[in-house]
C-alpha cells in the first residue's frame, strides 16, 4: 500500500506549502482524498517520515542534510519555489546597534553565496 501524506495542520495566513500546493506547482491533479497524518509541528512530521510513516514535504534548509545523508531520499527533483520566506526586522524608532547591523552585513553575503 502506499504511504500516507504527512501535513502540517493548516494555519492562517497559511505559512507551510500544503500538499494541494504541491500537487498544483507540478501540474498534477491532488488526490480526491488525500489521506494521511496532520501534525501541528512541521518537526513531527519529519520526525515520522524519518520513522516511515510517511511521506513529507521539507524545506531544503532544513532537510538537505538528511538527504545527504540517506535518511531521506527526494522522490522528485523539482523543487517548488514559493513567495513565502524570512524577515529580520527591528523597531524602526530604535537605532540599530553595532551587533545588529555585523549580524545582518553577515547574513546577506551568506544568503547572497547560497
Amino acid at each position: 500500500p502506499p504511504l500516507p501524506l504527512l501535513h502540517v495542520q493548516p494555519t492562517r495566513p497559511e505559512r507551510w506549502l500544503s500538499w494541494a500546493g504541491w500537487f498544483d506547482a507540478h501540474g498534477l491533479d491532488a488526490p480526491a482524498a488525500a489521506r494521511g497524518v496532520t501534525f501541528n509541528s512541521y518537526a513531527l512530521v519529519i520526525h515520522a517520515a524519518l520513522l516511515g510513516e510517511g511521506v513529507a514535504l521539507g524545506w531544503a534548509p532544513l532537510v538537505d542534510e538528511l538527504v545527504a545523508t540517506g535518511q531521506l531520499v527526494k522522490l522528485v527533483d523539482a523543487p517548488v519555489v514559493t513567495s513565502r520566506g524570512y524577515f529580520l526586522v527591528r523597531p524602526p524608532q530604535r537605532p540599530e546597534p553595532d551587533a545588529t547591523h555585523v549580524f545582518r552585513r553577515w547574513l546577506l553575503d551568506a544568503c547572497a553565496g547560497a
